[in-house]
Parts: structure tokens; C-alpha cells; sequence
């Protein structure tokens, strides 16, 4: 083993749980394949790159801060109950991605050693639940966006499909 290597690790099982509560409030989510809404991005033409990735930034802003009063019911309801009310198709696009975002941020301090999955990250001193509303609301807000709109300027394909648990499992 490297010295470099911290010599403790931490049990992982928090952020394990924070993941599958990620991935369970996704699959609540309704499904419309081929149907799926998406924010209109407004570009300018011949722009440089570093330009396009503001403007699908400004256009991601623009079109969540119209539904966030919706997407935060919503998450009251989710975390109220444990299911989402009636969902117009924005709100579950937003969902979607800032699941994601809580899904991949906890499997990404996640590393599996000697058969093990765990994390030098402490989890921090709150309910599991507690840490998703954080992620959702908090985080969300301040980077979380910022690094979905970057994402998908970057990769416009789907970046509400891939998988960050890939070799996790």
C-alpha cells in the first residue's frame, strides 16, 4: 500500500444510503420515453465554446428559477410522505438532474478496498435525509447547476442517464 494512503478509512454506509435514497426518489419519478421535456437553451451562433457553456448556464438558471417553487413542493412531498405529487414534466426534469447530482456526489467519495466500500469522507453529523435536503436545496443551488449545465455543454447526449456507480458494484 502507498504511504500516501491515508491509514484509516472510514465505513462508507452513510453515503451508500444517501446514494440509494437518490436513487430511489428518481425511480418515484414519472418516465416518458421520447417524451421527455428539456429546457430550450438560447446560444449565440459562431460563439466561442467557453460562451456556449454561459449560455446553456444562463439558460438552465432561467428555467429552474421558474419552477422552484414547484420542485421545492415537490421535495416536500417527497420527503414528507416519501412520494412526489402530480409532477408537471420541468419539475421532473429538474428532479431528475438534481438527483443525479446528490447520486453522484455520494458515490464519488465511495472507494472499494479490500472488498470494502468505504470513504475517507466523514458523513456529516445529520440524518441521512437531513444531507438530501442539503444536497437538494443548498448544494443544488450554489454548484450543483453550475456543474449539470457545465455537463451537458460539455456532453449533450443524455446527462441524465449515465452511471456513477460503474465499478462500485
Amino acid at each position: 500500500m502507498s504511504p500516501l494512503l491515508p491509514n484509516s478509512y472510514l465505513e462508507a454506509s452513510q453515503w451508500i444510503e444517501l446514494s440509494k435514497l437518490a436513487e430511489r426518489a428518481k425511480s418515484l419519478l414519472p418516465v416518458s420515453p421520447g417524451q421527455e421535456w428539456v429546457p430550450t437553451i438560447q446560444t449565440t451562433q459562431g460563439a466561442p465554446f467557453q460562451q456556449h457553456v454561459q449560455d446553456v448556464l444562463q439558460s438552465y438558471r432561467k428555467s429552474h428559477s421558474q419552477h422552484q417553487e414547484q420542485i421545492l413542493s415537490a421535495l416536500a412531498g417527497f420527503f414528507g410522505e416519501g412520494q412526489f405529487p402530480q409532477l408537471q414534466p420541468p419539475v421532473v426534469f429538474w428532479l431528475k438532474a438534481m438527483w443525479r447530482s446528490v447520486h453522484i456526489f455520494a458515490c464519488s467519495v465511495i472507494v472499494k478496498r479490500d472488498g470494502k466500500l468505504t470513504t475517507i469522507i466523514p458523513f456529516p453529523n445529520a440524518a441521512v435525509e437531513q444531507v438530501a435536503v442539503w444536497f437538494c436545496i443548498e448544494r443544488w443551488m450554489q454548484r450543483g447547476l453550475q456543474e449539470f449545465a457545465s455537463q451537458v455543454a460539455h456532453a449533450p447526449a443524455d446527462p441524465l442517464t449515465d452511471s456513477p456507480t460503474q465499478g462500485l458494484n
